[in-house]
């Protein structure tokens, strides 16, 4: 979003009333990190679900139902 093209500044209240300031952030966290982030994350998720999958599939596999018969 250009905001220079549109009107709907969202710090347009405080500017006009002369109480913005912009301050530096002591963290080094972009868009971009959060990104990778996630995915590892998400990938790391995938990983542990499948292996405790496997273990369950193979837990059922070796199971032995008793039949009331």
């Amino acid at each position: 979003m250009d905001f220079a093209k549109d009107e709907s500044h969202p710090y347009a209240v405080p500017m006009d009333m002369g109480i913005f300031r912009r301050l530096e952030s002591p963290l080094d966290i972009t868009t971009s990190t959060i990104i990778r982030r996630i995915v590892s994350n998400h990938e790391a998720y995938q990983k542990r679900n499948e292996k405790k999958e496997a273990s369950e599939k193979k837990y059922y596999e070796s199971k032995n139902f008793v039949n009331g018969e």
